[in-house]
């Protein structure tokens, strides 16, 4: 797919330009039609019972797979959160991270990941000034370890 190819699936981009959208993000014409045929779906058959919930979970699991061959990862590895910062929030958590470990991260995250990041239990070191700083330099700073607990766990930086 080319970048005109993914533009246009995004009427919306032929009006504005989308930085930093978060949660208000822009829909896909594809996003939207299977959103209307599920939706009209709900609305036939209604929104309760076995059935149903049989339906969602075989849903989520073909979602899973989908996105699992989309990014070579097996649908086993993945897990489908309802946003962003909840995904955070569950690797986090799932790192088991301990007072001795240490986080390092730039001035510019949203709290989305800055919020779990203070809640995990890690010493938060050696925040990164991130204004005005070469994509480059920002990563040499940010992988650059600042402890013998940071260099332990260094692939945690991004």
């Amino acid at each position: 797919m080319t970048l005109e190819e993914a533009r246009a699936a995004f009427p919306v981009l032929e009006r504005f330009a989308y930085l930093n959208a978060g949660s208000a993000g822009p829909f896909a014409r594809a996003t939207v039609e299977a959103m209307r045929r599920h939706l009209d779906g709900d609305l036939e058959r209604g929104r309760s019972g076995r059935p149903y919930f049989d339906e969602m979970l075989e849903l989520r699991e073909r979602l899973r797979a989908r996105i699992g061959r989309l990014i070579d990862v097996s649908a086993e590895n993945l897990a489908l959160v309802d946003s962003t910062s909840r995904g955070c929030s569950t690797v986090l958590a799932g790192l088991g991270l301990r007072p001795e470990d240490e986080i390092v991260t730039t001035d510019v995250e949203h709290f989305g990941l800055l919020g779990p990041v203070h809640a995990s239990g890690a010493r938060v070191r050696g925040a990164v000034d991130a204004a005005g700083r070469p994509a480059a330099r920002l990563s040499a700073a940010i992988a650059a370890p600042r402890s013998p607990a940071s260099a332990s766990r260094s692939g945690m930086a991004s």
